[in-house]
């Protein structure tokens, strides 16, 4: 079995690593690289904390061309901590989560979201999950900028997020069964006519 590792490239710990059902720049984040995940689309600093299923982000920016940049489909009650201003670009939706996610700040800063790809979208929810973004100030464009499934929730809280559409005639902001805005300007939609 050793043999195999060997002549296959891996050590026994990435062969027997945990596979959290998350990516990011279409590296896959697993017990043997959470505590620092590296790859080309990214800079800074990234880290994932299986412990308090929070993602970090620490001034970095993730742009990924093949896939999603940011990709949660194993972990319910995500937290994207976002720790100096740091940014998530992909060709594809540049963050896409089927399990319940929040996007925080600890400290206010910034987190910029683009899809460059005029069929894509900034942040879309699926399979009933609910977003919730606080303490942050955001910017998401994109095509489709913050989308839902029909199902899910949307609650910001303490938040500035500008949302600025790409799609003639399309919502910024669709497809959350409900949209709950606590304290501060929430969302301030950018979308062209």
């Amino acid at each position: 079995l050793l043999a195999l590792f060997l002549v296959g490239g891996l050590t026994a710990n990435e062969a027997w690593a945990v596979d959290y059902g998350l990516s990011v720049a279409g590296v896959k984040v697993t017990s043997s690289n959470a505590s620092k995940i590296t790859g080309t689309g990214i800079s800074g600093t990234v880290s994932y904390d299986n412990d308090t299923k929070t993602l970090t982000l620490k001034s970095a920016t993730i742009t990924c061309e093949t896939s999603g940049g940011i990709v949660n489909t194993g972990i319910d009650g995500l937290t994207i901590l976002v720790n100096g201003n740091s940014e998530v670009s992909s060709d594809y939706n540049a963050v896409y989560c089927t399990k319940s996610t929040t996007i925080r700040s600890d400290n206010f800063s910034s987190l910029t979201i683009t899809a460059n790809n005029p069929e894509f979208c900034g942040i879309w929810m699926k399979d009933d999950s609910a977003l919730t973004i606080e303490d942050i100030w955001m910017r998401v464009t994109a095509a489709f900028p913050l989308l839902g499934d029909g199902k899910g929730s949307l609650q910001l809280n303490r938040c500035n997020v500008v949302a600025n559409g790409t799609t003639d005639g399309f919502p910024c902001v669709k497809g959350f069964t409900t949209i709950e805005s606590k304290i501060g300007r929430a969302v301030q939609q950018e979308c062209r006519d």
